[in-house]
């Protein structure tokens, strides 16, 4: 199964995880990391690269939401993405996150064994849930 790890600013990572664990009743292989907290960003990196590690420890791939491109969480896993596809990690970010995604990506993961494949989807529902009303 594919591993979701949300990454972002304050609580809002927290806020992500803890709802869809609350809606699908699970904990597996899904994570949430904090851009504060961490005493330097060498700190929130090797951190994140754990995070990522453990929950992907099958290599099935990590699908990573960032909440926003360009942000502290973007660019650092963006960096970590590099180092560890050396190591044969198969990580992919996705940003801007919204709740239809990360609902989405839960109840797809069990389906779907590319995460390319699974960020795709993901990217799509996202964009059809925003609307102008």
């Amino acid at each position: 199964m594919i591993g979701i790890l949300v990454v972002g600013h304050k609580k809002i990572p927290e806020a992500f995880v803890d709802l869809v664990k609350s809606l699908f009743d699970t904990n597996e292989k899904i994570d949430y990391i904090s851009t504060y907290g961490h005493r330097s960003a060498i700190d929130f990196e090797e951190a994140l690269a754990r995070k990522i590690k453990d929950l992907d420890k099958d290599r099935q791939g990590v699908l990573v939401f960032v909440d926003l491109k360009g942000g502290s969480g973007h660019s650092v896993a963006s960096a970590v993405r590099e180092r560890l596809a050396d190591e044969n990690y198969r990580i992919v970010l996705v940003s801007g996150l919204n709740v239809a995604m990360l609902v989405q990506a839960v109840i797809m993961r069990t389906q779907v064994e590319d995460v390319e494949a699974l960020a795709d989807m993901v990217v799509e529902t996202g964009i059809k849930g925003i609307k102008k009303e």
